[in-house]
C-alpha cells in the first residue's frame, strides 16, 4: 500500500502525468464550465485557468487517492475575480 502512494506521489509531482490526470476529467470541468457561462472560448478559458490553479496547488491534495474530488473543489472555487466570471455576472458555490 505504502509504494501504491509514493507511485501515486511521483504522478503528481510530475508535470506531464498530472496533467494526463486532469486530462481524463477535461470533459467534465468544461461542462461545468460550460452550464455557467453558455461561451465554448469562456468555459475553455475557465478550464484552463483551473488546470492551471490546480498545478500550482498540487500540494495541498494530502491523500492522493482523492484527486478527483479535490480536483472537482480546486475547479469549483476558481471563482477568483475573472474578467470571464465578471463579464457573466457568475458566482459558482
Amino acid at each position: 500500500m505504502e509504494s501504491l502512494i509514493k507511485e501515486e506521489s511521483v504522478i503528481l509531482s510530475d508535470e506531464d502525468s498530472f496533467f494526463g490526470l486532469v486530462g481524463e476529467h477535461k470533459r467534465t470541468l468544461y461542462g461545468i464550465a460550460y452550464s455557467y457561462l453558455r461561451s465554448e472560448a469562456d468555459a475553455l478559458e475557465m478550464v484552463q485557468e483551473a488546470t492551471c490553479r490546480a498545478w500550482v496547488k498540487r500540494k495541498s491534495l494530502k491523500d492522493e487517492g482523492r484527486f478527483t474530488p479535490w480536483l472537482s473543489l480546486t475547479f469549483k472555487i476558481t471563482n477568483y475575480p475573472s474578467p470571464i466570471l465578471e463579464e457573466h455576472s457568475i458566482r459558482i458555490r
